[in-house]
């Protein structure tokens, strides 16, 4: 790791005369100095309300809205280990009894999406195949008709 006598060091070529190892002291004492004595361009606003209006304010909610505290100790407090195996069992009946029969039938449809799409495939791979042979068999006849043709003329 560099010291700060490395990093002066480095840059002793370019470096400001008021940054110089003597001189440093000097100019830090002045900056704080300019920073004590310099006013601020413009003054501090607070922007929070004062401590008193806060807390009137919560006891205004409070006498307001009584049962918000309660609400809010119910839920944010620790529940009772009865409440949360109550909870758990919930979440347990309600994966058996709509979670998982949903997954069933998404798999069997994926499943028959999947038997259709390779039927299909399975389709229209022999429907080309029909048309390649009959392209082919019409390429040939079309090539024999033409010799014919030729024969023909050259006879006459």
């Amino acid at each position: 790791m560099m010291t700060d006598r490395d990093l002066g060091a480095a840059g002793t070529d370019n470096r400001p005369p008021m940054l110089e190892e003597d001189d440093f002291e000097s100019w830090n004492i002045r900056i704080e100095r300019y920073i004590r004595c310099s006013k601020p361009i413009t003054p501090f606003i607070r922007t929070r309300p004062a401590e008193s209006k806060i807390q009137a304010t919560l006891l205004g909610l409070n006498s307001t809205f009584p049962f918000v505290e309660k609400i809010i100790k119910e839920y944010t407090g620790q529940r009772p280990i009865h409440i949360q195996e109550a909870c758990f069992e919930h979440t347990k009946k309600c994966f058996e009894d709509r979670f998982i029969p949903f997954l069933d039938i998404f798999k069997i449809h994926v499943m028959h999406s999947e038997v259709t799409w390779f039927n299909e495939a399975t389709e229209f791979n022999r429907i080309f195949d029909e048309l390649d042979n009959a392209y082919a068999k019409c390429f040939t006849d079309n090539k024999s008709l033409y010799a014919m043709n030729k024969r023909n003329i050259a006879k006459n």
